[in-house]
């Protein structure tokens, strides 16, 4: 009796003990995408001039509204719905990379008219390079949310973990030996591309060619209402950032493109000396001075 419950206790504690591990692996995985962003930021922060960094963080602000769009609304449909998982991975499939292929195109087409908007020379092209990318890493958060919906909890994790890994280190390397704005465009690419490969590898689901009206329409009218509550607070947190987070942009690059001042310019820029005669700088010193006053009285 006693061995029996001592089994039943270690059992128990076995069970416990990798629950916990589970429970620790995920909470690395997930902290593992925020430590990597952090420290690349830094470092870019660090090597980078200020206004190739503002530029980057100017362009990251729109980037974070399409990808508001993948997260929610239809990858909340997928995880929450009751419906037949063939259709809805199918149907969700094709509206999320079609709503974020339409938001990326968007993004594309007003890249350059917000550089001129700004005046931030590289940020058209930083844009454009970056709205690129977001159709792939919509179908990368499609395979996530297939994943979590048939219950592969700890295979999303380490697709998670092993993603972030390879942008945290190939991030540091792309900065460290070339420092350019786009070796933070670099980053977010070897981000993506990293995930919609491990994903493809390890994940079950592949697209079909599946598409029920019924199920896009009330995966609408759900996503309508996560849209409309989201992606105005992402809207007001992005135009609350100030000005001096945009880097420095035009100021700061017409101040680094400007030639330094020889002596002869920091001398000409001076005041010309006055042409009044000694006599005359002298009584107007003794009309201001109380002491040279009474000297002259004397």
């Amino acid at each position: 009796m006693n061995s029996a419950v001592a089994a039943l206790k270690r059992s128990n504690f076995g069970k416990a003990g990798r629950q916990g591990a589970k429970a620790l692996f995920a909470f690395t995985a997930r902290s593992l995408q925020q430590a990597s962003t952090l420290l690349v930021t830094l470092l870019a922060a660090r090597i980078l001039p200020p206004a190739q960094y503002g530029i980057y963080s100017l362009g990251i602000v729109f980037i974070v509204l399409v990808q508001t769009m993948t997260y929610t609304g239809f990858y909340q449909f997928i995880l929450t719905t009751k419906d037949d998982d063939k259709a809805v991975l199918s149907t969700c499939f094709w509206m999320i990379v079609g709503l974020v292929s339409l938001a990326s195109l968007g993004l594309a087409l007003a890249a350059f008219p917000l550089e001129w908007i700004f005046q931030a020379k590289p940020l058209g092209t930083v844009l454009l390079l970056l709205a690129l990318i977001q159709p792939l890493a919509s179908i990368g958060a499609w395979s996530s949310a297939a994943m979590l919906r048939r219950g592969e909890i700890m295979r999303n994790f380490t697709v998670m973990f092993a993603q972030n890994l390879v942008a945290l280190v190939g991030g540091v390397l792309l900065l460290w030996f070339w420092h350019s704005i786009y070796a933070l465009v670099a980053f977010r690419y070897l981000r993506v591309m990293t995930g919609a490969v491990l994903y493809a590898a390890l994940g079950r689901d592949r697209p079909q060619l599946l598409f029920r009206k019924d199920l896009a329409r009330k995966a609408t009218a759900f996503s309508g209402g996560l849209y409309g509550s989201r992606m105005p607070r992402t809207c007001c947190s992005a135009c609350s950032i100030p000005p001096q987070r945009w880097g420095c942009t035009a100021s700061a690059a017409a101040s680094r493109r400007a030639p330094p001042m020889s002596s002869t310019s920091r001398c000409s820029a001076l005041p010309p000396p006055s042409s009044a005669r000694p006599h005359d700088r002298t009584r107007t010193l003794r009309s201001r001075s109380p002491a040279l006053r009474e000297q002259s009285h004397c």
